[in-house]
């Protein structure tokens, strides 16, 4: 669901604000970057969650159980979920709570 380039770029623009990686050697910096791409997917995925009703979680957990992860993107469009919003939630969220909002 998230374009890796973009949350790449995402991530590196929220520590150039912060300054949180100056000076660091870039091992750790790219460690703090990859922990922080994690965080946002976890970020995506919650509010991707938080879109569903109670029918609509329980169909996508069939096709999660059923290894038919490859059809949840046609299901999320039929359903009117816009994966745009929803990366785009997690992503101000994120940025909320980095600059301590």
């Amino acid at each position: 669901m998230l374009d890796s380039q973009a949350a790449r770029s995402f991530v590196e623009q929220i520590l150039a604000q912060t300054g949180t990686t100056a000076g660091l050697d870039e091992a750790t910096h790219e460690e703090i970057v990859r922990q922080m791409l994690e965080q946002l997917t976890e970020m995506v995925n919650a509010e991707l969650l938080d879109s569903l009703n109670a029918h609509q979680m329980r169909h996508l957990e069939h096709l999660l159980d059923a290894n038919q992860a490859e059809q949840i993107d046609g299901y999320l469009d039929e359903q009117g979920v816009s994966r745009h919003e929803v990366v785009a939630r997690a992503m101000r969220r994120m940025l909320q709570e980095y600059q301590g909002e």
